[in-house]
């Protein structure tokens, strides 16, 4: 049986175009293109190993500089996967008026239902990767579902993932761009995180509030006593200037304190998209026209067999899904009347 390292490392060698095939445990073959091997610092024939009495083997381990190497020669590989899901039954074409209407639900305007075809959909998984950091640190990742079409998040797939048999190459003529998603992906993560962290938000919280008190409660005990002192020993005039500019020293050192425990307690959120699944489904759009007084818009609604459902439109304002909704001037759908 290979070691976890050794599986590992074949994995990084096929995705980078190389050969790699176990003889024995704990060795592992490998033909590398020549870049490979030179990002590597490896022959492009070379026999790796685990076991470090093997000298005719370069020896890996989680320390060694080839797992340094590894990142280097992965780049964005694996970082965006596309593939598309083969749906083997009856993908109904008709029928799906009264199913719109019952599902999408203008609240100030009409709907007009036009043809409905096959054709795929993409459905994309990103992962967002967090570093939260305060007077503590917290890393993360967060996860949601996309319609890479209609832009709604939290939507379902459904069982399509439930059989690898079904997983077929993206065809050629489907191409998808992220790019144009990725400021309502920086939103949605945003929402996504502030929910992940906030028991640990209010942690903090807490903890600033008590480190606050108590440092307050400390200095308000040495104003006290200087207070006491000036009663008790009846002091005027220089002796009592002096002990009021200690007192106002005192006060001045308390807000500085203050600050900077604020300050070290300040949130601080980086995110960035680690890495990105691209789902094709056969699904059913319809070509629904949205209709208030005498404007319109031209939008696409979704049947997916996965789920059996009409899926939800985006609220434009708080990019939550929808189904009862308002037109607001402009057409954009809202889920609050604001016209």
């Amino acid at each position: 049986m290979s070691s976890p390292l050794l599986d590992a490392l074949s994995q990084v060698i096929t995705v980078s175009g190389g050969l790699a095939e176990f003889p024995c445990e704990h060795r592992l073959e490998a033909a590398l293109p020549p870049e490979a091997a030179q990002i590597l610092g490896v022959r492009d024939s070379v026999t790796f190993s685990t076991v470090a009495t093997q000298s005719d083997c370069t020896l890996v381990s989680y320390n060694s500089e080839i797992f340094q190497h590894c990142e280097t020669l992965l780049g964005d590989k694996g970082r965006f996967v596309s593939f598309a899901v083969d749906y083997s039954g009856y993908l109904k074409q008709s029928g799906f008026e009264k199913l719109i209407r019952e599902t999408l639900i203008p609240q100030n305007g009409l709907l007009r239902i036009g043809l409905s075809t096959p054709a795929w959909t993409p459905y994309c998984r990103f992962n967002v990767a967090y570093t939260a950091s305060a007077s503590d640190k917290r890393l993360g990742l967060t996860t949601f579902w996309l319609n890479g079409l209609t832009q709604v998040p939290g939507v379902s797939v459904g069982d399509a993932l439930f059989w690898d048999s079904d997983f077929i190459p993206t065809p050629d003529d489907l191409q998808f761009a992220p790019t144009p998603l990725m400021p309502l992906v920086e939103h949605i993560a945003h929402q996504s995180i502030s929910e992940e962290i906030s028991p640990w938000c209010q942690s903090l919280r807490r903890k600033l509030d008590r480190d606050q008190r108590r440092l307050t409660d400390y200095y308000q005990t040495i104003i006290q006593e200087i207070q006491h002192k000036c009663q008790k020993k009846n002091l005027a005039g220089e002796a009592l200037d002096k002990e009021m500019s200690r007192i106002d020293a005192t006060q001045l050192e308390l807000q500085s304190k203050l600050k900077d425990i604020q300050q070290r307690s300040a949130l601080t959120i980086s995110a960035e998209v680690h890495s990105l699944l691209v789902v094709w489904l056969r699904t059913v759009h319809t070509e629904v026209e949205l209709v208030r007084k005498k404007q319109k818009r031209h939008l696409i609604a979704v049947y997916n067999p996965y789920t059996q459902i009409i899926e939800p439109w985006r609220c434009q304002l708080t990019n939550l899904p929808v189904t009862k909704f308002f037109l607001d001037p402009q057409m954009n759908i809202c889920q609050d009347d604001l016209t």
